[in-house]
């Protein structure tokens, strides 16, 4: 995250705590200004679009708020979130104080006032295939990775759901709709055994419809039908607000896609952070899923070149056309 100033101050997510950063035009290098909530797995930093120096930021149990640019941070005591693992956090860009959090089992919960307590969205779990949604290993629990949200529709609230696909509210959380395409019965596990008994079914690109393994949903800035998500299988696009999606192949050597972020002034221009494989292949310590088991843990990498495995950002233009892709 990065704060537009004279200089730039980067805030770097860590899996023990945040470490700010500042970057003047003039030099070579940015200089570490300060580090803290140190021992807190980071999952968010956000600013605050009605104050430049408040900043929110979550772990994958706590949050916190700092009032001075993230020099130093206040604990908040989040009462209400249920399930402490803490997957994502959104602040809404046209009313102060709300936040946005989504988690894992997946839940979206919501703050009006600025991230000191929440209450359930609970109307979430009546989606029709939530009971379906799916993670690889057992428990097959699925998580919120992400809650979009866009000032031009300030009762919306879209959800990428990792394995789920891809929701929409547009009563802030009354009630939800899933667009993630066409109903396919292919799309999720006819089994989902917690106890990992029954061997979790994976799926492939299905017509029309969105990879169920959803990273990061953005909102085109030029028109709301069209929606872009990065998912485990590559990135999707959708021109008619979700009722159909098209996987975007040309010019991707990487499949994984996480990151995405699109240009406010040039809405054919989108970047997306990707790499060659998931997270399993990748070199290096990893962190435990499991929200209070965060520690590091060494792993032994499946490859012998760790740089194939390294997230690269990679810039797609994309030509806008009416209608369908």
């Amino acid at each position: 995250m990065a704060v537009a100033t004279r200089v730039i101050d980067l805030h770097l997510l860590t899996w023990s705590g945040v470490i700010k950063c500042r970057f003047n035009p003039d030099e070579r290098q940015a200089e570490v200004v300060s580090t803290n909530l140190e021992g807190e797995n980071m999952r968010s930093v956000l600013v605050d679009p009605f104050n430049p120096r408040h900043i929110y930021a979550a772990s994958v149990t706590d949050v916190y708020s700092s009032e001075d640019g993230g020099d130093t941070w206040k604990w908040y005591p989040a009462g209400g979130v249920d399930y402490r693992e803490i997957w994502t956090m959104s602040v809404h860009p046209t009313r102060p104080n709300e936040v946005y959090l989504g988690t894992l089992p997946a839940m979206v919960y919501v703050s009006e006032n600025g991230g000191r307590s929440f209450r359930e969205l609970g109307t979430f779990r009546n989606l029709p295939d939530y009971v379906h949604w799916t993670f690889p290993p057992a428990p097959h629990s699925p998580d919120v990775r992400c809650v979009a949200l866009d000032g031009r529709v300030p009762n919306e609230v879209l959800v990428g759901v990792e394995e789920g696909g891809v929701v929409k509210s547009g009563d802030r959380g009354q009630s939800w709709v899933d667009i993630s395409g066409p109903a396919n019965e292919g799309a999720f596990p006819r089994v989902n055994d917690p106890a990992g008994i029954e061997p979790y079914q994976p799926v492939g690109n299905l017509p029309d419809r969105v990879f169920r393994d959803v990273h990061w949903v953005v909102r085109c800035p030029e028109s709301l039908e069209r929606i872009y998500a990065a998912t485990g299988f590559g990135t999707f696009r959708t021109d008619d607000g979700g009722q159909h999606w098209t996987r975007l192949e040309y010019g991707f050597e990487r499949g994984y896609a996480v990151l995405m972020t699109v240009h406010p002034a040039r809405p054919s221009r989108i970047w997306v952070g990707v790499a060659y494989n998931g997270p399993t292949a990748w070199a290096g310590p990893k962190a435990a899923r499991t929200g209070p088991f965060t520690a590091s843990a060494g792993v032994a990498t499946c490859s012998r070149r760790p740089a194939v495995h390294t997230p690269a950002c990679c810039e797609r233009r994309i030509a806008a056309k009416p209608g369908r892709a």
